[in-house]
């Protein structure tokens, strides 16, 4: 599912206010940081939080490869 970097940046943006919603709800629930992980809605947040991460980075890569590919071209363009 490719999206811009910029879509991909506010849903990470709005991934992470709702796990630190949530984090901030067992922390009223007097659950202990390190147990956050036993509950599924904490779990479910932060999984989409990397899987977000993660295909921002993809689209890190794409990009520097894009460029690298722009520049060859330039390269080959300018020795004809």
């Amino acid at each position: 599912m490719p999206l811009s970097r910029e879509v991909l940046e506010r849903q990470l943006s709005s991934a992470r206010k709702a796990l630190a919603q949530q984090a901030e709800t067992l922390g009223k629930a007097g659950v202990e940081q390190s147990k956050f992980s036993k509950y599924p809605a904490y779990r479910e947040l932060s999984a989409n939080c990397l899987k977000i991460s993660r295909r921002l980075n993809a689209v890190a890569v794409i990009e520097k490869n894009n460029e690298l590919v722009a520049a060859r071209k330039a390269g080959t363009e300018a020795a004809e």
